[in-house]
């Protein structure tokens, strides 16, 4: 079975706090999710290279990350995977987090 669309939300960074996240919402979610030991463009690749044998001709692929530079370099393994309309949007917070692409 083919997906249209594959999403992963990210795990938390796994310092203490991360300079994107709004102050309270480091708060409330500090313990709750997991977080990550790794960071998001490691993680993201095993995702990325598995998308195009689980996404229908067409299908999105789209991951969270924790923004800054691992926005740019989970674009970069869309592209080289062959993702074509890689598109980086923001949060709620004006921050660029989320990173996504198609398979055409």
């Amino acid at each position: 079975m083919r997906a249209d669309l594959i999403g992963r939300q990210s795990a938390l960074p796994a310092e203490r706090g991360h300079p994107t996240l709004a102050p309270e919402v480091s708060r409330s979610i500090r313990g709750s999710r997991s977080t990550a030991a790794t960071t998001d463009s490691t993680s993201s690749g095993a995702i990325v290279a598995e998308a195009p044998a689980r996404l229908k001709q067409g299908g999105m692929l789209l991951l969270e990350t924790a923004g800054g530079s691992q926005v740019g370099a989970v674009g970069a393994l869309l592209e080289a995977a062959g993702f074509t309309r890689v598109t980086a949007r923001r949060d709620l917070a004006g921050v660029e987090r989320f990173v996504a692409g198609g398979l055409d």
